[in-house]
This record gives structure tokens, C-alpha cells and sequence, in this order.
């Protein structure tokens, strides 16, 4: 004669961390100014599929961080200029980043190029210029020369002179 009972049994299972996080994107290309108007360079962003894990991931940047001009979010992978910076910033970076969900470790690279921003305002070499010229002169003729010059290197010290008239433009 056996005896037996039964009873409900809840049973709750836990996943365990076995997969390694990974960047939504292989690399990271991005482009800032010299003189950035914010602070803000670009977000990586990681996923895991482990659902234990899915929030606890953390960012860090493991190499190219040259005179720690970057600083990067540790929980949401924000990148942006630190404000411990100085002086001018190189022409490119190839930041590293790290992301760990406490077992494993994915990497990425961010390369970013800086372009020079328009910083100078064009100058001419004499405040005011004078020139006689002859009623008669024939259209088309020059009357006098300006010039002018913009520090700012490439492009953004390439002049273009116009002369302001609402005559000019009808």
C-alpha cells in the first residue's frame, strides 16, 4: 500500500550570462569641427542577448584616447569631448571601445576626423581704399584693386568679393 500526495510547484528558471554582448554597429565613422558648438561626438550602442545582462552593460573607451580628450557614458555609450581637454585637437582619432556585461567583452572602433572650423574673419589690408577715375571710362575697366586675406586654412579662408548694392543686384 503506497502513499503519496501532491502539491503545486513552482519552478522559476534563471538565465545564465553565456553570450557575450555585441556592438549594433562593426565601426564607427564620424566627423567633428575644431571648435565643436557641443560637447556630443556620436553613441555606440550594444545589445546582449542574454536577458540578464541587457542592462547592465558598460562602455569604456581602451585605447587611441589621446590626452583623454574623449569621455565616454559608462551606461549609455555616449561619447563626447571631455571637459578636461586643452589646446587643439589632432586631425583624426581611432578611439577603442569596450563593452562588458561583467563575464564577456565586445569591442568596436569609432574613427572620427576633425575638420578645421571657420574660426577667422576675412580681414582686407587697408581700411578704406581710393581711386580717381575718368568719366569716360569704358565698361568693364578696372578702377581699383582690394585685397584681403582669411586666416583660416582650406577652404575656409578662400575669399569671395562681392559689393554689396541694392543697384548691384537689380
Amino acid at each position: 500500500n503506497k502513499h503519496f500526495t501532491t502539491a503545486p510547484l513552482h519552478i522559476i528558471l534563471q538565465d545564465l550570462n553565456d553570450n557575450p554582448p555585441y556592438f549594433v554597429q562593426k565601426s564607427y565613422d564620424c566627423t567633428i569641427f575644431d571648435q565643436p558648438s557641443s560637447s556630443y561626438v556620436v553613441k555606440v550602442m550594444a545589445s546582449d542577448p542574454d536577458p540578464c545582462s541587457e542592462g547592465n552593460l558598460q562602455y569604456s573607451i581602451v585605447g587611441g584616447n589621446i590626452d583623454q580628450v574623449f569621455h565616454v557614458n559608462q551606461q549609455t555609450g555616449l561619447i563626447s569631448l571631455s571637459s578636461r581637454r586643452t589646446g587643439q585637437l589632432q586631425h583624426a582619432y581611432i578611439l577603442n571601445i569596450s563593452v562588458s556585461d561583467g563575464v564577456f567583452t565586445a569591442f568596436t572602433q569609432v574613427s572620427l576626423s576633425v575638420k578645421s572650423s571657420n574660426n577667422h574673419t576675412p580681414m582686407f589690408t587697408r581700411q578704406l581704399y581710393r581711386s580717381t577715375i575718368l568719366e569716360n571710362l569704358g565698361k568693364g575697366m578696372i578702377v581699383t584693386m582690394v585685397t584681403a586675406f582669411d586666416e583660416d586654412p582650406g577652404t575656409n579662408g578662400m575669399l569671395t568679393y562681392t559689393i554689396p548694392s541694392d543697384e548691384m543686384q537689380q
